[in-house]
């Protein structure tokens, strides 16, 4: 049986979610494709691959766009569509409206590992939690606590089938989640959604991370490394000094990553550089205390950014930081 998983773009931080997912089905027996809206033609994917499963993954940009091609798709084909992703996440009320059998609500691969194999059985899917279909919802199950117990991520197939093959630079996620609410991100609602379904931040072993990346690096162009975690480091503990030591004799590379100004030492620094540390995205977001901590829910010590950036700059780490403008309540 064939899977057809279907996204409006993608970006240069690739679409690790679709990665995993397709390691899933693999792992099911499936074989899986990919169409990205934007550069292929959905009919031709159609004809080419028949897919039994057409897998639907999309953010508010997107959105529109994915349901457009699944309706118009829908008149011609028989197969059954499912949709997962921030939007459906953020916006189940959507579901009845949008011209899908299933959407899957939050952290998808153990929820579409099942799906996959009660289709593959012809059995109903209306029982799996974290699923919406015609017949209702069933409530998120618990989250993976050892993100190790996922398959390897299937690179290949948003590397191989989209320009990042001839990008130099590949994107990794080492962790999910994030230990701060700040109000106009996506992990505040995550963890309401997931309130006494376990820990929310997790963590892949240094080993896992670097085997990925070394897979990558022999089989595609990669000069540079984007770190995609939310934040990268808060504060510097065994995890931090083994990635430190493997990477930079492993990799070797440039890397970027997300950091927080207020969780920034020393200690930090000088791992961060031995590693091969490029450069840091950080988040100032607003120079008013009462937009931070009142509007943004970006509370942290009291710290003279200017000081910390340039103490970033003097470990020879180079600095691109966030500011919003007309956040509200601001001037």
């Amino acid at each position: 049986m064939n899977v057809l998983f279907v996204i409006g773009r993608i970006d240069y931080g690739d679409h690790i979610s679709l990665s995993y997912l397709s390691s899933i089905a693999k792992k099911g027996g499936f074989n899986t494709s990919l169409c990205i809206l934007d550069t292929d033609d959905i009919f031709e994917k159609m004809e080419e691959i028949h897919p039994s499963i057409v897998a639907y993954s999309a953010n508010i940009e997107t959105y529109n766009k994915l349901i457009e091609a699944n309706k118009s798709i829908k008149n011609k084909y028989e197969f059954i569509s499912i949709m997962g992703g921030p939007h459906p996440t953020f916006r189940p009320d959507l579901f009845p409206e949008s011209s899908m059998d299933v959407f899957c609500i939050g952290e998808g691969e153990l929820p579409f590992g099942e799906f996959l194999d009660v289709v593959k059985h012809n059995n109903s899917f209306d029982n799996i939690d974290n699923l919406i279909t015609k017949n209702g919802y069933k409530e998120v199950r618990p989250l993976i606590n050892n993100l190790d117990n996922l398959p390897e991520a299937d690179r290949d197939l948003t590397i191989n089938n989209s320009y990042l093959k001839r990008v130099s630079k590949k994107s990794f996620y080492t962790t999910r989640g994030c230990p701060f609410t700040c109000s106009y991100c996506c992990n505040s609602y995550y963890k309401r959604l997931y309130r006494g379904k376990g820990r929310a931040i997790r963590r892949f072993s240094v080993d896992r991370i670097i085997k990925e990346m070394l897979q990558v690096k022999e089989k595609y162009k990669m000069d540079f490394v984007k770190i995609g975690d939310d934040l990268f480091a808060s504060k510097v503990d065994g995890w931090l000094r083994e990635f430190s030591n493997r990477y930079s004799k492993e990799i070797g590379i440039p890397f970027n990553c997300y950091l927080r100004l207020d969780l920034i030492n020393d200690e930090m620094l000088e791992l961060l550089k031995k590693a091969g540390c490029y450069s840091v995205h950080l988040s100032i977001d607003s120079c008013s205390k009462h937009v931070r901590e009142k509007v943004l829910n970006r509370k942290w010590k009291d710290i003279n950014f200017e000081k910390v950036i340039k103490k970033i700059h003097s470990y020879g780490i180079k600095t691109w930081v966030n500011f919003m403008l007309a956040a509200p309540e601001s001037t």
